[in-house]
């Protein structure tokens, strides 16, 4: 397993809903909105 510490937080760039501000910033989540392209929250396709 990685150790957290070795991983720069400018490598992790989490995808945020604008609609309901919740952050997607693991990779089930991500395998979610490649899938669906929607928010698992409020379903809306408002990604930045």
């Amino acid at each position: 397993m990685l150790d957290p510490s070795q991983i720069g937080v400018e490598d992790i760039v989490p995808l945020k809903c604008e609609e309901c501000k919740l952050d997607y910033d693991n990779e089930h989540d991500l395998e979610s909105i490649e899938e669906y392209g929607l928010c698992v929250d409020c379903g809306k396709s408002n990604f930045k």
